[in-house]
């Protein structure tokens, strides 16, 4: 299971104490809830808390990991993935 929330609070609410809110890049634009959990989560992951940064592509990479195959996609005339296995880098 993942959940992952979209970016940032709503303009017209207070999202203290982050600064900013959806369109800003300040950090109450960008910084969101999210949590995975489930049966191949690696068992030194389960019950931590991770706050490094993860962009929306690099789920690709990392559920791929997850299941056992390669998260690259090597067609020619497609570009190469552009994304990180973030249990690798927990």
């Amino acid at each position: 299971i993942i959940f992952s929330s979209d970016n940032g609070g709503d303009l017209s609410k207070n999202n203290w104490p982050l600064r900013g809110s959806k369109y800003s890049d300040f950090e109450g634009g960008v910084r969101t809830a999210a949590f995975v959990s489930g049966g191949v989560l690696p068992g030194h992951l389960k019950g931590t808390i991770n706050s490094k940064y993860m962009h929306i592509t690099d789920w690709y990479r990392t559920l791929s990991e997850l299941a056992g195959v390669s998260g690259n996609d090597d067609v020619r005339g497609i570009p190469a993935v552009d994304s990180l296995n973030m249990f690798v880098s927990m």
